[in-house]
């Protein structure tokens, strides 16, 4: 799976957003807001092709996380993601 690359994650402030960037500018009429959590999953997920696996060992890495937990937690976002249209498959 790969990201829509077109949509880029922006933070500001404390929020965290995809917005679709692809004629230049932002385009705010669709607009995902994201938690912390969510949001290091996007940037692992930026990086390239990923699986749910890939980036539940990322999370467990950087966080104090059972990989079962962060696996069940990432293919909730994932699936999420793939009904809202954000993620392309390979």
């Amino acid at each position: 799976m790969k990201l829509q690359p077109h949509l880029k994650l922006r933070r500001i402030g404390k929020a965290c957003m995809i917005v679709d960037s692809q004629s230049g500018t932002a385009n705010l009429t669709n607009v995902y807001e994201l938690n912390e959590t969510a949001a290091a999953v996007w940037e692992y997920a930026s990086a390239g092709s990923f699986t749910a696996e890939t980036l539940a060992k990322a999370l467990t890495a950087e966080f104090e996380i059972d990989f079962a937990a962060a696996l069940h937690d990432v293919e909730e976002l994932l699936n999420a993601w793939q009904q809202y249209g954000l993620i392309l498959h390979e």
